[in-house]
């Protein structure tokens, strides 16, 4: 039986990768497929057994302030004791990957409708840079946007029924990089899902109430060349002053043009931005740019319409 594919995300300008798993996974082999995603991010492997001794320790060493009693508390940490010690150690090894990640069910699979599932992976960092197209094909979907962090992958389910037995169970199947095009048919098909059943509606209620207490960071980014922020009114770049400072730039050495959806920028023969499609639309008559010779820094600064629009990536995902 052949393996599927699934797609990294890496966060900045680095190209998305469509990555070819050579086995079939189903839900009673999933580790497989987990421990691929952890090589991905380089995370070591787990030593079952030192971390099974570890969990029993801090089991044991571990103060319980519980209303019903010691003698009761005791008793419930016997019995996650016996549990632990029940679990073997590809549930164990899968139980602790998996609190290395936190998944989003973009849409989930159905056997009885010909539903095929997409769940995006990502590590829940408060840190690192910003995945901008990871965050839009969520948005695509009918999401609240929701910030995330470091590289990100995406895989597709299917619901199937084994010989001789009745309830189905999922493997997975093949998610290509023409899925993460914003135009793809299963992020049409999610975001419909979402509206007609209201839960979009309830979702963006709540995500709007919760500004309310407290003001969302807006987004912004970084990619080899450039760095961006954005305010209610406008979107600054500022470029890396390392390719100016390599050949003593002035102002006559940079062409910028603007249009309302698109950005160009040449340093003589060097393109740095190869007329790139904006993720929003600008007003070019109050677009520009600066140059300071001194620190060798070149900022665009991009005109929103309307203003006040938030943008969650600079650039539009393809």
């Amino acid at each position: 039986m052949p393996g599927f594919s699934y797609v990294a995300i890496p966060p900045g300008s680095e190209d998305m990768r469509q990555v070819y798993f050579p086995f079939p996974v189903s839900q009673l082999n999933d580790l497989d497929f987990i421990r691929a995603l952890r090589g991905e991010l380089g995370k070591e492997a787990f030593a079952i057994e030192g971390l099974r001794s570890k969990l029993l320790e801090e089991l044991a060493t571990s103060s319980t302030t519980r209303s019903c009693g010691v003698a009761k508390a005791n008793g419930e940490k016997e019995k996650v004791r016996e549990n632990l010690q029940k679990i073997d150690d590809e549930h164990l090894e899968l139980l602790m990957s998996m609190e290395a990640f936190q998944v989003e069910m973009l849409r989930d699979p159905s056997k009885d409708v010909g539903r095929k599932g997409v769940f995006l992976y990502h590590e829940g960092r408060a840190d690192g840079p910003v995945n901008d197209r990871a965050m839009n094909l969520c948005l695509a979907a009918g999401f609240p946007p929701k910030e995330l962090r470091g590289t990100c992958f995406l895989s597709r389910t299917e619901e199937f029924v084994e010989r001789d037995s009745v309830d189905p169970i999922w493997r997975r199947c093949d998610f290509t990089l023409k899925d993460c095009s914003n135009d793809a048919e299963w992020l049409k098909d999610a975001r419909r899902d979402r509206e007609e059943s209201g839960l979009k509606q309830k979702e963006d209620a709540e995500w709007f109430s919760s500004l309310e207490d407290c003001q969302a960071p807006m987004a912004e980014g970084k990619s080899d060349l450039y760095a961006w922020k954005q305010t209610e009114e406008e979107v600054d770049i500022v470029f890396d002053p390392g390719p100016f400072a390599g050949i003593r730039a002035t102002k006559k050495d940079i062409a910028v043009k603007f249009s309302r959806r698109s950005l160009f920028v040449r340093l003589r023969g060097r393109i740095l931005c190869p007329d790139v499609e904006l993720a929003a639309e600008v007003d070019p008559e109050n677009s520009f740019w600066t140059f300071d010779r001194d620190r060798m820094e070149l900022q665009v600064t991009l005109s929103k319409t309307p203003a006040g629009t938030m943008w969650r990536s600079l650039l539009k995902v393809s």
